[in-house]
């Protein structure tokens, strides 16, 4: 409507200025105007809206003209315009403006690089760009650096502004850092025995012998032989799982390591190669019975002759490639003098342990200096099977057994005349307690050197053992030749521990002299010398064995020493030993009695035999693995008295 007005107006003024001029008098142009819907906001580039845009000339006569033939000084619009000015009959009209930096479009893309645990972010051309790290605010920083691994981080990229544009609308992208890598763990251990114990790593897990992976850090009753130990980093937000680490460790038995006459003979203290071996009286009776051709030793460590002598014995056996037996006449080793053991007698006299121990009476006929061997029977029954008059001590002996005879073929006590002994046989035989059918052990298992996995131990072995064996764990059967419920399992215990890894099985005969000195008597029946210094014996032994306990009812099963009661020791009895760092001590981890007959176990298929085997391979297998806590690892002493 505006438009239309405008065009009559203007028309109403072209006639008007035509009358004029016909009347021979122009107007003067006073000013001119713009006006129209024309725009004054625009972009860098922009063109001017002249087509929206109505140039009125006005005149002294007071008419209004629009005029098309006005000029402007401009028509496209740079940053920074304010003004146009037009033009028309020699008079100006400025028309205001707004002139904006122009815009950008957004990038395309966002191009990065990591940079172990950075984001480096690169410009893709020469163009000038802003970043904006997680909202942190627009800036022209390139590399953000100490992110977490596996972390997702928000980064937005711009143009950045221009003297003449203005900064672009942003392209986004989430990042997300690749987990690390990093190195397997260090492995730290303990090995107390059969216990293994490893040092915690934060976020490291473990297996022992290719079981699963788990938290546990303790491992109970480990077998022995060699056990690999692998340690890894769990994967996590921030790491991937890490490489192994592996450690190689050996359990060892007692017997690996410890050999009796290193650790009672200082002469031999560093031998590395031993051929001597402790005799039971039991045993050197069966040898007196076996026959062929043994060297034999007669002397104990507590007897200096003994400790001077017994290296020379070892040197002359290595060099000619035979084993020597020794049988020590106190089969208490001589401890009782360690212990003080003495005692009054009914009529006043006091007399040494080992007396009391030896059968000695007063008027009895036999005078103290004469007790060289613990039972006077047994010394005579000696000293006939071997036709001397007295037994010799520190003494070194080729003895012949043939024809249900024993003859001592060379003998000496000083190392010069040992050498002579030394030469007395070619060739002489091995031993083997463990071979005699008594203990219904198969022949394939008895070879020379003993097949079978038993070692016979004295009794003062056995405490040495217990008192300075070292850290090492091990196994011993309680039981006698002499008992029939020893008999029927033996071949079941060998078999078993064979199976489950076990090298030695150290085996205590509870009759220290055959059947003269039972070890599981108690004095209840009397209160005689021998009995008296018996428990005495037997309380010194508990106090090594301390732990366990025989799982039995017998009301008889009390032995009295000392004024304490301990619980008398189940024969057969097979106890699995442990070493406690702590204390210092053994202590007994699982042990199992049993009560069977041959006849009950000869066939490995019967229940008896499949329940002793069972019990036997639990005691070599039992908590293979604890909880992952010291405080809450499962009970460790079990026992089964088996019926």
């Amino acid at each position: 409507m505006r438009k239309f007005l405008l065009a009559l107006c203007v028309a109403a003024v072209a006639a008007s200025l035509w009358l004029l001029a016909a009347c021979g008098k122009e107007p003067v142009l006073v000013f001119i105007s713009a006006d129209g819907d024309f725009k004054t906001e625009y972009v860098l580039g922009d063109t001017f809206d002249f087509e929206h845009l109505i140039v009125i000339a006005d005149y002294d006569d007071g008419t209004r003209v629009v005029v098309e033939d006005y000029t402007a000084d401009k028509s496209t619009l740079a940053y920074g315009d304010t003004k146009i000015t037009l033009t028309y009959g020699g008079k100006t009209e400025d028309i205001f403006v707004f002139v904006s930096k122009a815009p950008q479009n957004a990038p395309a893309a966002l191009l990065y690089e990591i940079d172990g645990n950075a984001i480096v972010l690169v410009p893709a051309d020469g163009r000038d760009y802003e970043y904006n790290f997680e909202n942190q605010g627009w800036s022209k920083t390139l590399r953000y650096g100490d992110l977490t691994y596996g972390g997702t981080y928000t980064v937005a990229v711009r143009y950045a502004a221009t003297a003449t544009h203005e900064a672009s609308e942003s392209f986004v992208r989430e990042i997300t850092l690749p987990k690390a890598d990093r190195p397997a763990p260090e492995i730290s251990y303990a090995v107390n025995g059969k216990d293994l114990s490893l040092a915690a790593v934060g976020g490291a897990e473990y297996s022992v012998d290719g079981g699963e992976y788990s938290d546990n850090l303790y491992y109970r009753n480990l077998s022995y032989g060699k056990h690999t130990i692998k340690a890894r980093y769990k994967e996590t937000d921030e790491y991937n799982m890490s490489a192994e680490a592996t450690a190689e460790i050996e359990i060892e038995s007692l017997a690996d390591t410890y050999n009796y006459f290193s650790s009672v003979y200082k002469s031999l203290a560093d031998e590395g190669d031993i051929r001597l071996h402790t005799l039971t009286y039991d045993m050197l009776m069966m040898l007196l019975d076996t026959p062929g051709r043994y060297y034999l030793y007669f002397g104990g460590a507590w007897d200096v002759k003994s400790q001077s002598n017994i290296k020379t014995v070892n040197d002359l056996a290595k060099s000619r490639g035979f084993e020597v037996y020794n049988f020590d006449m106190k089969l208490d080793g001589g401890i009782g003098a360690e212990l003080n053991m003495t005692s009054t007698l009914t009529d006043g006299t006091v007399v040494p342990y080992e007396a009391l121990y030896l059968g000695y009476e007063p008027g009895g006929g036999v005078t103290l200096e004469d007790l060289t061997v613990k039972v006077a029977s047994m010394r005579d029954e000696l000293m006939e099977r071997l036709s001397l008059s007295f037994l010799p001590e520190a003494t070194f002996m080729a003895v012949e057994v043939s024809g249900g005879h024993a003859d001592i073929i060379r003998r000496a006590d000083l190392p010069y005349g040992m050498a002579q002994v030394a030469r007395a046989f070619d060739k002489a035989d091995i031993f083997d307690y463990f071979s005699s059918s008594d203990f219904h052990l198969a022949d394939g298992d008895c070879a020379a050197d003993s097949g079978s996995v038993f070692e016979a131990v004295t009794y003062h072995q056995l405490i040495d053992m217990l008192k300075n064996g070292g850290v090492n764990s091990f196994e011993l059967m309680f039981g006698s030749l002499s008992c029939p419920n020893t008999r029927a399992i033996m071949s079941l215990t060998d078999s078993a521990a064979k199976n489950n890894g076990g090298k030695t099985v150290y085996f205590f005969d509870m009759r220290f002299n055959g059947t003269k000195f039972n070890i599981r008597m108690s004095d209840m029946s009397s209160n005689t010398a021998g009995s008296m210094s018996f428990n005495k014996l037997y309380a010194y032994m508990m106090s090594y064995l301390d732990g366990y306990r025989a799982s039995t009812a017998d009301k008889y099963a009390m032995i009295t020493a000392g004024g304490t009661d301990y619980e008398r020791i189940v024969t057969p009895s097979l106890v699995s030993f442990d070493y406690d760092k702590n204390s210092g001590a053994y202590a007994p981890i699982l042990w199992v009695d049993a009560e069977y007959f041959w006849e009950q176990t000869q066939n490995p298929q019967s229940p008896e035999a499949i329940g002793w085997t069972m019990a036997v391979e639990k005691l070599y297998n039992v908590n293979s693995a604890s909880a992952a806590d010291e405080q809450s690892a499962p009970p460790l002493v079990t026992g089964a008295l088996m019926k």
